[in-house]
């Protein structure tokens, strides 16, 4: 009897480990769906934190390592829970289009370093078309709901914001986007 149950323990153990081999959080080695999908432990592009990057006016970045620009930018005073925000956002129309929005609380200054990952007031947010037929369906991913995210402002006056940015963003799911190499220059 006791030889039955340790069996039956041993296995039960064997089952779990079985099982928690794939928490489904991503696929370590994802291929090119249609949602993006990296693994957020060593994303497509690297993690390049250093803000040693330029780039094009209004906005570009690089999203799981490709190119991306915008072809328009804007900038509007938010208010969030009696919380003042600077929404910075820019929409690339090509392909099934996208757009970012970056969501900073205020105030901001030159030189400041805002958080926008998991726990900070401030956010970055991507959104994809995914369907060409369904209007519109997408992917929509989240600084907060990850770990890594930055915002660096380079240039802040009464004309303009200029900025630097990457953050790593999450889906509702468990999909992740690699934002990296973000710029924006956007008059207000």
């Amino acid at each position: 009897m006791k030889r039955l149950s340790r069996l039956t323990l041993l296995a039960a153990f064997a089952t779990f480990g079985f099982a928690a081999c794939n928490n489904g959080d991503y696929d370590a080695n994802p291929d090119t769906n249609y949602s993006g999908e990296i693994n957020p432990l060593n994303p497509k592009g690297g993690m390049n934190t250093a803000f040693d990057w330029t780039g094009n006016d209004p906005m570009s970045m690089e999203v799981n390592g490709e190119a991306w620009k915008a072809d328009g930018g804007s900038i509007t005073t938010a208010w969030e829970n009696d919380i003042e925000y600077w929404k910075i956002g820019g929409i690339r129309l090509t392909g099934l289009g996208s757009n970012l929005t970056l969501t900073l609380k205020k105030p901001i200054a030159a030189g400041n370093e805002i958080d926008i990952s998991a726990g900070s007031l401030s956010s970055g947010l991507y959104l994809r078309r995914i369907d060409p037929d369904m209007n519109p369906v997408y992917d929509v991913f989240n600084s907060q709901l990850a770990s890594a995210g930055r915002v660096k402002i380079l240039e802040y006056d009464d004309a303009h914001i200029k900025g630097l940015f990457y953050f790593l963003g999450r889906s509702n799911g468990t999909f992740y986007v690699n934002i990296q190499k973000g710029y924006f220059n956007i008059n207000k």
